[in-house]
């Protein structure tokens, strides 16, 4: 391998000499981008397509060569070699599994590079550190790598475990669509590859009892970054009484603290966080302690946060010195096992004194209460990509013109957005005193400054923002170090300052690098030196900000930590790990607080203003997805989320009456709701349902089952009362009630009863998946009746067909092929004796085994399918035959029709007594035909595969969703059949 060491001067004259001239190839892929089409816990099967080969030409000491990039892939290899696209995907791994890639299907088209006007492919560099000065980096150019000639016949694929992660174990797919010769420069592109990932001995149980013990709204956010993030969320939503989950917070201090912290925690109360406090001479002063504590309680109660109190002389740190950083970290507190992958969102409030407390305290109680005296300054944004020769066009401009281009703008509510790009920098920090809600800077830095343009600790107390505090990102070297002696760090001077400064901070402790704090901020993609585009990038961290989840300052780090997971490549070596980024960047400050984007909203909330004593459970109208907590005195007596409806029935216990309660509505980029209410004690009687059960063995309401019903009466009045009659009625045609009364002798002042058994029903064997049953309850005693309302969704099987796969790009007449179809049930009840019928319209190719079944289809349960087709020598080529696709189980049906081509599609002479004409062609997706009556329209690609499909149109159609490319259309009816070409533009 060569590698010449590249001079200062040699740096800029490459800068300089980037050629602007660009190749670009069209690919003729038949889908657009990376999509799945079957996912569950025991297989993904998924499609990867690219658009386009882009490349732009660099002058470099070692001759000219071309960047290229498809769309959403990462460059990959090793150095000095040619730097090829790879597609890498992060996957949620059952538990007991090992993934087996199968390769089902690509397509191959060899490009010599040269017709395109696209040179030699650039050698793969390694990513540099921050603190690498310019003299010393080193050009890899491997001259035998060069001369290879082989390339593969079909495309590379890996799969690597990582760890395991709030409750889901990480894996990395990657694809490798590209084959390249360098000798005669011809690239090798695998297109539309269909992959099959079977997840052999996974145990489902655990796996899903893990998801359901560590569920937290607020890991959504990082879930939703995951490939199969849809297989997550659509069991969570089997389970709506995770709804009801409390969020836990684990806080570990130093007792110095205890008295200043007490405001912070009754207002973490009033949110609905339940609190455990403990205290370094409670749990031990070690960091061995506290990491052994942490994970007793994982076990137990899976806290979704972990926040500590002091600086590294207070509560040391989970390693003085990391593993790959050699610098304090606090990792691995929030890691309940030996990876590095997160498990709790663990932030630091690194204050020494307990005055530097109390302040940092102030601050993040007013930013997150929202009581700034003007809060029009969260409409204001500093973005500063820092000076380097070399990087700041490459990296830092990028990076700043992605994050305002997206985000920081007009469109989303900023009034200023004061962005810095290059020299000169003059008084580009004045705005922080100004007021700005936000600020990042991402160069070169060092523990106490942002380096140039400079903003050192020295100029912390000359702010003035009081009552205007911020949070910052410093992509930069070492500004977060909160172990570093000498002084206080950047970082920790922001948050500590008295009534300025910064409310939280997020920063690295070790050096960066460059091409690792892009990904961080914009996600995995190619670094060109331009702006990437939304779809050429996986999610970064300000991606993960802006959208609608619950986005905390931590999972704004451990979103950036996760794109740069999605960017080290398996069996490739890199200059730095993603062990080494989680080790690096901290969050300095309150980890739970959630930013404003801009301006926040107001949350429409309402409810009654007084809670009978004695009641199990409380009714608030909200935005979907609100978390509500109920307390009073720094007791939490019921917190919950607002369901898709806008309601929550908000489990509440031990309330007595005379009490004042604070209800806290919270909601990502909405200022918190908070309200005083009271409970009262009724005087008299009041009958109140409490709870149901459903009494049989998996305590759900099933289609089709006999079933009873338990309910929990409670009495909220200050009298007892006797001779108790209960009707349960409902209006649901899908619930015959066989028994619905029920009386209860007697019942006391502030009593629950149990009314077990009473209550028979049948379930309909059609009702639909999560159909929600309304049901009434009325309690009567005497002339006094009280009213009584509750829901239970059904669960039933939905059955569904996922992409049908034919072997083969051709079928030619005369040969056998395998179709390949996949049944799932995607409803939360068993499908029972599941039977696939497969038939053929005309019936002239056979189908050898026409009906499949299976006893049983478990929730996300997934029956494949493989069948063989015969197709006799006598068919005509370009025949198409409908192969129909019926699925049953009970009253439960899916059907699916494919379309099954055989050879090729000739084009017919049209020369119909009314001669068809199709125009414009070539078109921008509008296509109009001149026929006066309506007919059948089907749009092919060059493969013969159905695009699209009109029935009884007139006169035009719209085929703009289409890719750029060449198709053909066929149009019929009684008079015509024409198939003409066209050009989609």
């Amino acid at each position: 391998m060569l590698m010449k060491r590249q001079t200062l001067l040699l740096l800029l004259t490459l800068l300089v000499n980037v050629i602007n001239a660009q190749g670009r190839i069209d690919l003729d892929a038949s889908n657009r981008g990376n999509t799945i089409q079957a996912s569950s816990f025991e297989k993904i099967r998924a499609t990867f397509s690219y658009n386009s080969v882009e490349s732009e030409r660099v002058a470099t000491e070692a001759g000219e060569f071309s960047v290229i990039s498809l769309d959403g892939t990462v460059a990959g290899g090793n150095y000095g070699a040619p730097a090829l696209p790879i597609s890498r995907k992060l996957v949620a791994v059952p538990f007991g599994a090992t993934p087996v890639i199968k390769v089902i299907d690509y397509t191959t088209v060899d490009y010599n590079l040269d017709d395109y006007g696209i040179s030699k492919i650039y050698p793969h560099q390694p990513s540099q550190s921050k603190a690498t000065k310019a003299e010393d980096v080193v050009f890899y150019y491997d001259e035998m790598a060069y001369q290879t000639r082989s390339m593969t016949e079909q495309p590379k694929t890996s799969f690597e475990l990582l760890g395991t992660m709030r409750g889901v174990r990480l894996g990395a797919l990657q694809i490798e669509p590209t084959s390249y010769n360098p000798t005669n420069n011809t690239l090798r592109v695998f297109n539309d590859i269909k992959i099959e990932i079977t997840f052999e001995n996974a145990d489902q149980n655990l796996t899903e009892q893990t998801l359901l013990k560590t569920y937290s709204p607020y890991f959504d956010v990082i879930y939703n970054q995951l490939f199969n993030a849809r297989t997550i969320s659509d069991f969570y939503d089997k389970h709506p009484d995770l709804l009801k989950t409390p969020v836990k917070m684990l806080v570990i201090a130093n007792r110095m603290f205890e008295d200043v912290m007490q405001p912070w925690i009754e207002w973490k109360t009033q949110k609905g966080f339940y609190l455990d406090v403990k205290f370094t001479d409670e749990i031990g002063t070690s960091s061995d302690d506290i990491k052994s504590y942490i994970r007793q309680q994982y076990e137990l109660e899976a806290p979704t946060f972990v926040i500590l109190f002091g600086d590294e002389e207070q509560l040391p740190p989970s390693k003085i010195s990391g593993v790959e950083t050699q610098r304090v970290t606090d990792n691995y507190y929030s890691t309940s096992d030996d990876d590095y992958m997160p498990d709790m969102y663990c932030s630091r409030m690194c204050c020494e004194t307990v005055e530097e407390m109390e302040d940092l305290i102030e601050k993040v109680l007013q930013y997150e209460q929202y009581t700034m005296p003007d809060p029009s300054y969260l409409r204001n944004a500093l973005l500063i990509a820092g000076f380097d020769y070399w990087y700041n066009q490459e990296v830092a401009q990028p990076t700043v013109e992605y994050v305002s281009n997206y985000y920081y703008n007009e469109d989303h509510g900023y009034d200023n957005v004061y962005k810095y790009l290059d020299s000169p920098y003059t008084g580009c920090y004045d705005h922080l005193s100004e007021g700005v809600g936000f600020a990042l800077y991402t160069a070169h830095g060092l523990e106490t400054l942002w380096d140039d343009p400079r903003f050192a600790v020295s100029d912390v107390p000359n702010l003035t923002n009081t009552d205007k505090y911020f949070w910052a990102v410093g992509n930069c070297c070492n500004s977060g170090d909160w172990g570093y002696n000498a002084s206080k760090s950047l970082g920790e001077a922001m948050i500590c300052a008295e009534k300025k400064g910064a409310w939280g901070y997020i920063g690295s402790c070790p050096v960066t690098y460059w091409y690792e704090d892009y990904y961080f901020a914009v996600g995995a993609t190619y670094v060109t030196g331009e702006m990437p585009e939304y779809n050429e990038t996986t999610a970064g961290c300000y991606d993960a900000l802006w959208s609608d989840s619950y986005n905390t300052l931590s999972s704004v780090m451990y979103s950036g930590n996760l794109a740069v997971t999605y960017s080290h490549l398996n069996d490739y070596s890199s200059s730095v790990t993603s062990k080494y980024y989680y080790e690096a960047y901290h969050t300095l400050g309150d980890g739970s607080v959630m930013p404003y984007r801009a301006k926040p909203f107001a949350n429409e909330v309402s409810h009654l203003y007084t809670i009978p004593a004695g009641v199990e459970s409380f009714e608030v109208k909200a935005a979907p997805g609100s978390y509500v907590g109920i307390s009073a005195n720094g007791v939490l007596y019921g917190a919950g989320m607002v369901d898709d409806t806008g309601i929550g029935n908000i489990p509440i216990s031990d309330i007595s009456g005379g009490q004042e309660l604070t209800i806290v509505v919270s909601h990502p980029n909405h200022y918190p709701y908070r309200e005083t209410i009271s409970s009262e004690a009724i005087e008299g009687t009041c009958i109140m349902f409490g709870s149901c059960r459903i009494n049989d063995d998996n305590g759900k309401l099933d289609s089709g089952e006999n079933t009873s019903l338990s309910l929990d009466i409670v009495n909220v009045g200050s009298e007892d009362v006797s001779d108790v009659e209960l009707t349960l009625t409902t209006n649901s045609e899908y619930i015959t009630m066989i028994n619905n009364t029920a009386t209860i002798s007697s019942l006391a002042s502030g009593k629950k009863v149990t009314v077990n058994d009473e209550f028979m029903f049948e379930v309909a064997a059609d009702v639909p998946d999560q159909t929600m049953i309304d049901f009434k309850l009325v309690a009567m005693t005497g002339d006094e009746s009280w009213e009584n309302e509750f829901s239970i969704a059904a669960n039933a099987p939905a059955l569904t067909i996922s992409d049908v796969v034919v072997s083969g790009n051709v079928i030619n007449p005369g040969e056998t092929v395998v179709m390949k179809f996949e049944v799932r049930n995607e409803g939360g009840g068993t499908a029972y004796d599941v039977l696939a019928n497969i038939s053929c319209n005309p019936e002239d190719i056979k189908i050898i085994q026409k009906s499949f079944t299976k006893d049983e289809l478990l929730p996300d349960g997934v029956m494949s399918v493989s069948l063989n087709i015969f197709i006799p020598s006598t068919v005509v080529n370009g025949s198409m035959y409908q192969v129909n696709i019926d699925v049953s189980s009970s009253q439960y049906f899916a059907n699916k029709v494919y379309d099954l081509l055989v050879g090729t599609i000739a084009l017919d002479e049209n020369t119909d007594e009314q001669k068809i004409e199709l125009y414009p062609n070539p078109t921008s997706g509008m296509l109009n035909f001149n026929i006066d009556t309506n007919v059948n329209v089907v749009v092919y690609n060059h493969q013969g595969q159905v695009m699209m499909r009109y029935v009884d149109c007139k006169n035009q159609i719209d085929i703009s969703n289409l890719k750029s490319g060449i198709y053909f259309v066929e149009i019929n009816n009684e008079r015509n059949h024409i198939i003409e070409k066209i050009i989609l533009k």
